[in-house]
């Protein structure tokens, strides 16, 4: 390498890298923000998911040991043990959420969570390096994200087949990913020529699959906005037809109170002594005239009667009201 081409080669290398980190970055951000306005735990797994990842990119490349923690050489030769286990536990776990798992299927949904408490324990385990462990541990926690790769991809494409609207956004994430990763290892073994996007194929994998985990969770926050808002609709409605149903119960309990106020008046004139106020010797009609009265029934009052005209003796019945 001449100075010159050194220089422009480092100033490359941290321009793409600074721009895959302001990326990630601005995801987490994003993330967060929509897990402080809706609470939706996929956000807050896929912010935790994207930092793990983000700091185990600055621990491989060397910048976490230049920047984040010089003074820790114990912690920078276990870090991306420790690092890659939390990402392959918090990739799994924002997988089981995404996905969906607990609903399409409770069992798939317990094994994704299981798998990421082991990866967690892995963490755990490489964080103490407790002397006595085997090698293989550690290995294994190196390897986590790999195999937590394959397993979720399975996961998603049987999620995919029953219908789970996001899995399609997993997928084409996942495929990002192992993209450039193959790009740059394509490049590393000499398959393909150093240029850009070989030489930072992980980089540009890793842009990808943020990218496109935050259009799947776009999609899945604009249909659960939509499923509240229709659900509110339909409680309004709700509410409508109750206040409706609430306003014709008052009408008719009015009503009846007044249907059942007249009956009552009603019988307490009928218990009253029927013709009580016709004397004997009332004319009625100007053709008879009463005489004392002979039967009471329901209707009315019967009276011993005479007819004007001709003296003739008449029953009259009274009505009442």
């Amino acid at each position: 390498w001449g100075s010159v081409a050194f220089t422009k080669a480092a100033r490359e290398d941290n321009l793409v890298t600074g721009a895959t980190f302001g990326v990630l970055l601005a995801v987490v951000a994003h993330a967060l923000f929509v897990f402080a306005s809706i609470r939706a735990p996929s956000y807050a797994l896929y912010a935790l998911f994207v930092s793990a990842f983000g700091l185990l990119q600055l621990a491989l490349f060397g910048y976490g040991f230049q920047f984040l923690w010089p003074g820790s050489p114990g912690w920078n030769v276990r870090s991306p043990a420790v690092l890659n286990a939390a990402t392959c536990a918090f990739y799994l776990a924002f997988a089981a959420s995404f996905l969906e798992t607990e609903r399409v299927s409770p069992r798939l949904h317990r094994g994704l969570w299981g798998l990421a408490a082991l990866a967690a324990a892995l963490g755990m385990v490489s964080l103490l390096s407790v002397r006595w462990l085997p090698a293989s541990v550690t290995r294994l926690s190196l390897y986590g994200p790999a195999v937590g790769a394959a397993v979720t991809l399975a996961v998603a494409l049987y999620t995919w087949r029953r219908r789970v609207t996001a899995a399609p956004f997993f997928v084409a994430a996942v495929g990002a990913l192992v993209l450039g990763m193959a790009l740059y290892q394509a490049q590393l073994g000499g398959s393909l020529p150093a240029v850009p996007w070989t030489t930072y194929g992980l980089q540009l994998g890793a842009v990808g699959e943020a990218l496109v985990f935050t259009f799947g969770l776009a999609r899945s926050y604009h249909r659960v906005t939509a499923e509240l808002g229709i659900r509110v609709g339909e409680l309004e409605e709700q509410r409508r037809q109750v206040s409706e149903l609430n306003t014709e119960l008052r009408r008719q309990v009015a009503e009846r109170s007044q249907l059942l106020a007249e009956a009552l008046a009603r019988l307490d004139r009928g218990s009253e002594p029927q013709g009580a106020e016709l004397a004997e010797g009332t004319l009625v009609a100007d053709r008879y005239r009463l005489g004392r009265p002979c039967g009471e029934g329901a209707m009315g009052v019967v009276y011993e009667a005479t007819r004007v005209d001709d003296g003739a003796p008449v029953a009259v019945k009274v009505l009442t009201e």
